[in-house]
């Protein structure tokens, strides 16, 4: 059978760096000597089962695509345990990241990058699983990323806030996060750049996560226009203002099918400075009134709908205010089939809740507040006094 040139082996016990890495039988010691051996067009790496020390971080070149595909696979949070004692292809690293995509410097983009069936172990002293700067068209899969520093990312991409689109195209699906966030798409730059800060059509679908511990989101998503978060399951993710989906300056977004656990004080979704993003069935658990299902903050109203989304009674509870925040920016948006202790149809100036909606319910002059516990002259209250803007006093009974 012809061998194939474009594929490395690494065997983190009984490699030997001067193999030549083409068969398992002569594979190499290390990740960095397999990539080495490759081809400038790139090719892929197969890792063998076991710990592979990667010492500082595996240096990948933006210029040379590869795979980085594990023999094996993770099997679930029984193996969730650090140091990571699985028989997987486990990759290792006391170094800023665990793979570094640093290079070379800006300018230069990188695209065709693969990560498959590995698992990541990200120390106290690590950062990133995968560090990825102005890298696009790449896709993670199947990957566990097990981490000891609370701040640290599974995989982080940014852009160099000069080109657009230099970051985008990302696929990341069916991977767990255990004590750190899974996916961040960094701006490299504040406005008025954002237009060279775009990271476009990045799906992130079918994950688990686990805070842990963590203390950043599951997913931030910074100018990520077209993007689409579904069917993630995480749990415990309790970042008080970035909440477990964060999404900032990203139009025509869709948050789908996401479900868990908002522990403590906290918000599920935060749309900060988006406009034109679906929020649809969404269920969690929140433990607290001071939970919040969805978040806006700038001028996230804009355009937005929130369809049959589901929760408990604290999210929901004494009514909007629960689920939105005081942001005066309201308008276009549909908030429909909200399912709580009762089912609503809310259009922008209609709310429900149970108790007396003053100084509880932010709302505009001519806002409506339906009362489900309400009785003659206390089940319907129009907002007659205040400021004309979102303001928690001036409710009157009807």
């Amino acid at each position: 059978m012809a061998i194939d040139v474009c594929i490395r082996f690494v065997l983190s016990s009984g490699g030997s760096d001067a193999a030549d890495g083409l068969t398992w039988d002569t594979a190499k010691a290390t990740a960095q000597a397999a990539y080495g051996a490759l081809p400038a067009t790139g090719g892929v790496v197969m890792f063998g089962p076991g710990r592979h020390n990667v010492g500082a971080g595996l240096l990948l070149d933006r210029t040379k695509p590869v795979r980085l595909q594990g023999v094996g696979r993770w099997r679930g949070f029984a193996s969730a345990i650090l140091p990571y004692t699985g028989s997987d292809p486990c990759l290792y690293s006391y170094g800023p990241s665990v793979v570094d995509l640093s290079t070379p410097l800006a300018f230069t983009d990188g695209q065709g990058f693969e990560f498959y069936d590995l698992v990541f172990e990200i120390a106290a002293t690590t950062l990133y699983g995968i560090y990825a700067p102005c890298v696009t068209r790449a896709r993670v899969r199947n990957c566990m990323f097990l981490s000891l520093n609370p701040t640290g990312w599974g995989v982080y991409t940014l852009n160099d806030a000069t080109r657009g689109d230099d970051a985008s195209w990302w696929r990341v699906t069916d991977n767990v996060a255990v004590g750190c966030g899974l996916f961040k798409a960094a701006g490299g730059g504040p406005p008025p750049s954002q237009n060279n800060s775009q990271h476009n059509d990045i799906i992130v679908a079918d994950n688990e996560g686990q805070a842990s511990g963590a203390t950043v989101p599951f997913v931030w998503l910074t100018f990520a226009h077209r993007s689409v978060v579904k069917d993630n399951s995480l749990e415990g993710y309790s970042s008080l203002t970035y909440g477990s989906l964060y999404y900032y300056g990203c139009f025509g977004c869709q948050s789908r099918g996401n479900g868990g656990e908002a522990s403590g004080t906290n918000y599920f979704t935060v749309l900060a400075g988006c406009g034109g993003c679906l929020v649809e069935d969404i269920g969690t658990s929140s433990p607290t009134a001071s939970d919040r299902l969805v978040w806006f903050t700038g001028n996230s109203r804009d355009n937005t709908a929130i369809l049959h989304t589901c929760t408990d009674q604290y999210a929901l509870y004494q009514g909007a205010q629960r689920v939105f925040d005081d942001d005066p920016q309201k308008r276009n948006y549909l908030i429909a089939g909200q399912s709580s202790v009762f089912d609503v149809l809310w259009l922008a100036n209609l709310k429900r809740g149970s108790g007396s909606p003053e100084g509880i319910v932010s709302g505009m002059l001519g806002d409506v507040y339906l009362r489900s516990d309400g009785g003659a002259g206390t089940s319907f209250y129009v907002k007659e006094g205040g400021a004309a803007w979102a303001t928690r006093s001036g409710w009157k009974a009807k």
